[in-house]
């Protein structure tokens, strides 16, 4: 259970709404993290050691005693087998310009909610709009029971406005996860939403990122994708996709909301070292950065950036094996894993050393599974050509073009895809809720009969008003709010 501080936010909290002529304030009002009952934990976040990641080594067992060429495979997989994810502090900085009226800002509005649902006590959210100028609506408030609803409300009652000043949301967004006083073990992030054409004198492409993860959707064919896109690529990991018309927003959310809450370590790097004088003459993978110090026997550094429960990666090794004259065992390079919990210092796995057997009996057929790896390497460049040099990005695949099929998933994104997609046709059907980070129950008062009603009945009423609007501007859509109401208060007898 949260313990809530009343004398910080009154029963009515008053909106906060400031100008975007904001280069000199101080957003350092971020809310702390509320201690739970019965613990002596100063902030909310896990503990991360070794163990949180292994490493899988497949390779053929023996080798020729002549020259050849030899592929490793080498695949990092999260174990999935902790208590934990990595905290989020969250700003949501959304486009109420003119041309966001009617649909658009419904889908927008949805989508929120639907990320309301998904954050949990240890996550903080700050909304930023923006049309001529840049309001924010409150400051990172952490998700309790209470604040959930408050920011629910200011979203649901937001009216579009004028223009589309990007560069003035996008600004404030930065300062406001650059001023917060509790950092500690947490992971941040910006969501951009917009469907317009910025302002002449925005310039938010141009903005200096800094070291945050932007995520920015554009919505429609109208949006400006160029600006969106760059703001994405420029981010440390960001990623921006297109949301047509037709398509809810909240599906193509969920896979950078996924991605954002199941976090477990950052700047997760593979370190290979050579042994006894082998090469490795090629690295290939399609999703990750790789350098090398120098020559080729300098150790080779594969950078996988921000790694997920249950994520998994692959490298293949091609090395060229020198001719030897008998019988031998022997290392060929050895490798070790490197991680960082937001926060703290780097952690360094123990080192795993790789032999081979050279033998003049030699006929192992190559490994069904290096075969497929190296397959979708192959096909992944062929399809993307030049395109995946030049990309600056660390996780190029994440965001392909649509059409594109991608090799990156994490079962996470899978579950958030199939409950966005329930929420957006119902916002009545409850979304599965983080399950290892979720909150205790607040306990009822026995002497407020009809408590949990009416907290029901608040919520769904935000989802069928939202719901209705869109129906208005989608005859096709297959939701309403009258439908919306009737399962919610039927279900009520169930629970």
């Amino acid at each position: 259970m949260i313990v809530e501080d009343k004398s910080i936010h009154s029963v009515k909290r008053k909106k906060i709404r400031e100008s975007s002529s904001f280069t000199k304030m101080m957003y350092n009002d971020d809310e702390q993290i509320l201690k739970q009952i019965n613990t002596t934990e100063e902030e909310a976040y896990i503990e991360l050691d070794d163990g949180l990641a292994e490493v899988r080594i497949i390779n053929k067992q023996v080798a020729p005693l002549e020259e050849s060429p030899f592929k490793v495979l080498l695949e990092v997989n999260g174990l999935g087998s902790y208590e934990g994810r990595l905290p989020v502090d969250l700003v949501t900085v959304l486009d109420i310009g003119d041309s966001m009226k009617g649909s658009q800002i419904a889908k927008a509005k949805l989508s929120i909610m639907f990320l309301l649902h998904k954050l949990s006590y240890v996550d903080r959210l700050s909304i930023v709009t923006f049309s001529k100028e840049a309001d924010r609506l409150c400051p990172l408030r952490q998700i309790t029971e209470s604040s959930r609803m408050e920011i629910a409300n200011q979203v649901n009652a937001l009216e579009t406005g004028s223009s589309t000043n990007v560069g003035a949301g996008f600004k404030m967004a930065l300062k406001i996860l650059s001023d917060r006083t509790c950092t500690k073990s947490r992971r941040a992030a910006i969501i951009l939403i917009s469907n317009g054409i910025e302002d002449d004198d925005s310039d938010a492409a141009n903005v200096p990122v800094g070291k945050f993860p932007v995520h920015t959707f554009g919505l429609g064919s109208d949006c400006d994708s160029e600006v969106l896109a760059a703001i994405a690529r420029k981010s440390d990991g960001g990623i921006f996709a297109m949301v047509p018309d037709l398509v809810p927003l909240s599906a193509v959310f969920s896979k950078s909301l996924a991605d954002l809450l199941d976090v477990v370590m950052e700047d997760l790097t593979l370190i290979i070292t050579p042994e006894n004088g082998y090469n490795i003459t090629e690295v290939g993978s399609v999703n990750y950065h790789q350098q090398t110090k120098g020559g080729e026997t300098d150790p080779v550094i594969v950078a996988f950036g921000s790694f997920c429960n249950r994520e998994t990666c692959r490298v293949i090794l091609k090395l060229t094996l020198p001719k030897v004259e008998k019988r031998c065992s022997t290392n060929i390079f050895k490798i070790c894993y490197m991680f960082r919990v937001v926060g703290e210092e780097t952690s360094k796995s123990d080192e795993r050393t790789i032999d081979v057997v050279r033998d003049a009996i030699s006929g192992e057929d190559e490994i069904e599974e290096v075969l497929a790896e190296e397959k979708r390497i192959g096909s992944t460049y062929n399809i993307r050509g030049f395109a995946l040099v030049v990309e600056p990005s660390p996780k190029p695949e994440r965001d392909l073009p649509v059409g594109i099929p991608s090799g990156y998933d994490i079962p996470l994104m899978v579950e958030y895809k199939e409950q966005a997609a329930t929420y957006s046709r119902d916002p009545s059907e409850e979304a599965i809720e983080d399950r290892v980070m979720e909150a205790s129950p607040i306990p009822e008062d026995p002497k407020k009969e009809g408590w949990r009603f009416g907290r029901l009945k608040q919520v769904v009423d935000l989802g069928y008003n939202i719901a209705d609007k869109l129906k208005e501007h989608d005859p096709r859509a297959t939701f309403s709010g009258k439908k919306i109401k009737a399962l919610a208060y039927t279900s009520r007898s169930g629970n």
